[in-house]
């Protein structure tokens, strides 16, 4: 009667873990395609931008003369592991022809690596 005791605990510790880990990869999955998504809807913003004005907008302008192209620059999911880079960094180059937003991932998404990425107006890098 004891060993099925304990190969039930064991069982139901096993079966626990296994829920755990499941539900952390799926909200670490979840966190990069939001990070995907924002990413894929700042360039979109800037292509307008450029669109419309013949370059891209200056750094100090995407937090604040910008609204008309995106309501509000997004922010990773908290639970994204990038602390050394929590944030999506745009910077303008050559004077606004062109320009680079670095992200990160906490895992592989679309064919891209964990890590560090950097999106330009000819796609991510």
């Amino acid at each position: 009667m004891k060993i099925q005791v304990v190969i039930l605990a064991l069982i139901a510790v096993l079966l626990i873990v296994t829920v755990f880990f499941a539900f952390f990869e799926a909200d670490m999955e979840a966190d990069n395609r939001k990070v995907m998504t924002d990413v894929e809807t700042i360039g979109r913003a800037l292509q307008i931008y450029h669109d419309e004005n013949g370059f891209y907008p200056p750094n100090s302008e995407v937090n604040s003369g910008f609204s008309d192209y995106l309501s509000f620059w997004p922010t990773p999911a908290t639970a994204n592991d990038c602390q050394i880079f929590p944030m999506y960094r745009y910077t303008q180059k050559n004077g606004g022809d062109n320009y680079t937003l670095e992200f990160c991932l906490t895992a592989e998404v679309q064919n891209l690596n964990r890590g560090l990425h950097v999106l330009t107006e000819r796609g991510i890098n």
